[in-house]
């Protein structure tokens, strides 16, 4: 058995002792600090986790000579290692996935796109025939083979740390798989009031202070060594957060064997994890227990060869909708044999799951009694569409869309909007084409088309199923879609002409203000390489959340933004005198403005260090040599570190942005 470090803290010193877990273990005490962590990691190794001390871990994180803030998220030298060994035809650098991943947004969204490349989603370029392959991450089929074939790296550490410049957390248990961490368990002493509580609020913490960590995380549990609580990461909501269940009420041991068991970690990853969008934004859900046991008996039943039919009965509020979907997902993956499907439809329009983006072919696969979903439809049109309606009087000239982008400044009539709009959407997607849908259809093409406009004005990412929605896209292009469209994407040139440009404008000046902000975004996206251009969106992005959350006016947000852009052109004029490139410029007005001394000249120096790191955004290594070398160049000229280093995060905060996907430096 392997030794365990645990930290003992007395009188305000910390000091390390190392021990081994005996057997059977021994029961917590007040005193003993990290007792259940060391119990949860010694259970976690008798199922096959491989235990990690911190220090190795920390060692292949990446911690060297330099601070420990360095650290990476992953083992890198092992997720290389088992992606080669994966994909025969993976060619790629080593570092070049981990840069890939370190890029995701450090949001709800990033955790989706990371879960995709852990379902072996994500793909891979393949030069020699001029394609992108699937990527294999995890080998799925280590759920059929026994322990001592495992394809994959299972292992466990503890104290896992990680500073983003800003701040530090030291997650507590961490699972790791191929070098990733999957898992992490919050432990607190059973001694302590509400423990668990406790527990969660550091998780939630953890998602405030570092996302980055929350990004690859999928699953979190928080125990005191008697309660077992556990959720899905960006989801911290007290009613999506369980107790795991076992038939032994406080053992520790079992629910870690059971929760924590290789085989069931990998279900959770592969098939019982589901995001969902609520009035278009983007929500995480775990299934239960009993959703997980009603969806295997469900696949099994329905590839039976003798069985024909089957019920599964839940009661209200179980989640059956969940249970439903997850099992046709996973019965239609097998596939072995002709088979039916009958989903609780109605669920799907009273609970969460309606704005689920399905498939309208599946959807009228599996959905049999059409004339409810027609009487649904019908009464949505007479009861919820005409308040909508009234508020176009002029066919979507300018006026109405400013009154639209006005009225739904209020966030709670656009919550309305979305959550009524996609129950008629989804149930016109599943009747049509029928004649049933003729005397509805101009209105609904005007509800979509008020939709549209909403949407494309206050939601700042959407994603959807675009081939659901077809129908419903085509009847909005056909009736009014070039309107739409114009009112939509005549977006401004962001330049010196600007102003006269605006004012001259047939339009009112709420929609200026969003047509600014997104063409202030387009014009970032079009000239990708300017840090300026990635500042002015986030100041710009800031106007509209005021401006939306009613903190200031109309009037006042447009001249706002009109300064911004403004100050943009002064910009690029003293730029263009100093005759620097944007790199160099940036840096300089943010150390000018720091009241560092000799800006100029550590602006080049930090340039310099720019060119000799090429390969920054996709080299952890180099990454931490040119935080490096940055920082000397500034801390050269001011003595306060704690200025320095917040400077420093903020300069890469937004040069990282700019430069997504790595690129070279030239001197001006």
């Amino acid at each position: 058995m392997i030794e365990i470090a645990t930290e003992v803290k007395t009188n305000n010193q910390q000091k390390t002792r190392v021990g081994k877990p005996a057997l059977p273990l021994f029961m917590p005490t007040s005193k003993e600090y990290k007792t259940v962590q060391a119990r949860i990691l010694h259970y976690a190794q008798e199922i096959g986790w491989k235990y990690v001390s911190r220090e190795e871990a920390e060692q292949r994180r990446g911690r060297g000579l330099e601070s420990p803030r360095s650290l990476s998220l992953f083992f890198e030298d092992l997720l290389y290692t088992k992606v080669r060994e994966f994909n025969s035809k993976y060619k790629e650098a080593e570092g070049a996935l981990v840069g890939t991943l370190q890029r995701l947004h450090t949001d709800i969204y990033g955790n989706r796109e990371f879960l995709a490349y852990l379902r072996n989603q994500g793909k891979f370029p393949y030069m020699e025939e001029n394609r992108e392959l699937d990527l294999m991450v995890i080998d799925y089929d280590d759920l059929f083979r026994p322990q001592e074939k495992w394809r994959n790296v299972y292992e466990v550490t503890e104290e896992f740390y990680f500073h983003n410049d800003r701040y530090g957390t030291r997650e507590d248990v961490v699972f790791l798989i191929n070098g990733i961490p999957v898992l992490a368990i919050e432990c607190k002493n059973a001694t302590k009031d509400e423990a668990i509580a406790l527990g969660i609020d550091q998780i939630r913490r953890y998602h405030a202070e570092t996302p980055e960590v929350m990004v690859p995380q999928m699953l979190f549990t928080a125990t005191e060594a008697i309660g077992f609580a556990y959720g899905v990461t960006w989801n911290t909501v007290r009613r999506n957060i369980f107790r795991w269940k076992h038939e032994e009420v406080g053992n520790l041991e079992a629910k870690i064997k059971t929760f924590c068991a290789v085989p069931q970690v990998l279900r959770f990853i592969k098939d019982f994890i589901i995001f969902a969008e609520k009035e278009e934004e983007l929500q995480k859900y775990l299934l239960r227990q009993h959703q997980t046991a009603a969806v295997d008996k469900v696949v099994a039943r329905a590839l039976e060869a003798k069985r024909t039919r089957g019920l599964v009965w839940h009661t209200q509020g179980s989640g059956k909708t969940f249970t439903m979907i997850k099992a046709y997902e996973n019965e239609r993956e097998e596939m072995l044999k002709p088979h039916g499907f009958v989903l609780d439809f109605v669920g799907i329009f009273n609970k969460l799951e309606k704005a689920l983006a399905f498939d309208s072919d599946e959807i009228n696969a599996i959905v049999k009694d059409m004339r409810l979903l027609k009487q649904l439809f019908k009464a949505k049109m007479e009861s919820k569409a005409p308040a909508y309606l009234q508020l176009i009087a002029r066919n979507f000239d300018d006026k109405d869309v400013d009154n639209l982008i006005e009225y739904f400044r209020d966030k709670e009539r656009l919550k309305e909007l979305f959550k009524e709009y996609k129950e008629i959407e989804m149930l016109y997607e599943i009747i049509s084409p029928d004649a049933f849908l003729r005397p509805f259809i101009e209105d609904y093409a005007t509800l979509s088309g008020i939709y549209e406009v909403v949407r494309n004005a206050y939601t700042r990412r959407v994603y959807v199923d675009k081939a659901f929605q077809k129908k419903t896209n085509e009847l909005v292009q056909q009736h009014i879609g070039a309107r739409i469209s114009e009112a939509r994407e005549e977006y401004v040139v962001i330049d010196r002409r600007t102003l006269e440009t605006i004012k001259q404008r047939e339009e009112g000046d709420a929609t200026k203000v969003i047509n600014l902000v997104k063409a202030i975004q387009k014009t970032a996206e079009e000239n990708a390489g300017d840090p300026f251009l990635v500042a002015l969106t986030d100041r710009a992005r800031a106007v509209q959340e005021s401006f939306e959350d009613r903190q200031t006016g109309t009037a006042e947000a447009l001249a706002a933004l009109l300064h911004e852009i403004e100050r943009n052109e002064q910009r690029k004029k003293r730029q263009a005198e100093k005759g620097l490139d944007a790199l160099t410029f940036f840096v300089f007005v943010r150390l000018e403005e720091s009241g560092i001394p000799n800006a100029e000249t550590v602006s080049k120096k930090v340039q310099e260090a720019f060119a000799n790191y090429p390969n920054w955004q996709n080299s952890e290594k180099e990454l931490r040599e040119l935080r490096q070398r940055v920082t000397f160049a500034i801390y050269a000229e001011e003595d306060d570190l704690e200025k320095v280093t917040e400077l420093v995060e903020g300069l890469f905060s937004t040069l990282q942005r700019t430069y997504n996907g790595g690129r070279t430096f030239q001197s001006a």
